[in-house]
This record gives structure tokens, sequence and C-alpha cells, in this order.
């Protein structure tokens, strides 16, 4: 039997192909992150290979918060 509420449609384009990368709600996107844990970069900043993809790297240097996305690396700057 199919659910009266429409379910939204995943984008299988653009990276989301893989399962965890298509969330459907927060407690999936919860779920996902809350194993997750921070640590501590050895090098200022951190390279492709010191960071696993999907993992959060702190840079006490510079006071960033390192992920990696897709291969790229993106960070949060703390003041």
């Amino acid at each position: 039997m199919s659910s009266p509420n429409p379910q939204p449609v995943v984008s299988k384009a653009g990276g989301y192909t893989q399962e965890p990368n298509t969330f459907s709600s927060i407690n999936d996107l919860y779920k996902f992150f809350a194993p997750l844990t921070i640590r501590v970069s050895k090098n200022s900043p951190p390279g492709l290979t010191d960071v696993n993809e999907m993992q959060f790297c702190f840079d006490k240097a510079a006071l960033r918060l390192w992920i990696k996305v897709d291969g790229t690396l993106r960070f949060v700057q703390f003041t």
C-alpha cells in the first residue's frame, strides 16, 4: 500500500547517488552526523589526504573547521 502523502523527489545527479547523501528528513540527517567526531588537525591547513570524506577536522592554528565533501575541502572560519 502506498502512502497518501507524496514523498519528496530525490535527485540522483550531482553527488546524490549514494544512500547517505539522500536525506528525506532531519532525523535521517541527524542519524548520519551523530556518530561523527571532530578531530584536531596536525597540519595547518590540512591536506586532502589528512581528512576523510565527510569527516570534521579542526585547525587550531587558523581556527577553522574543515570537512571534505565530494573530494573538496571546505571550511568555516571562527573568530
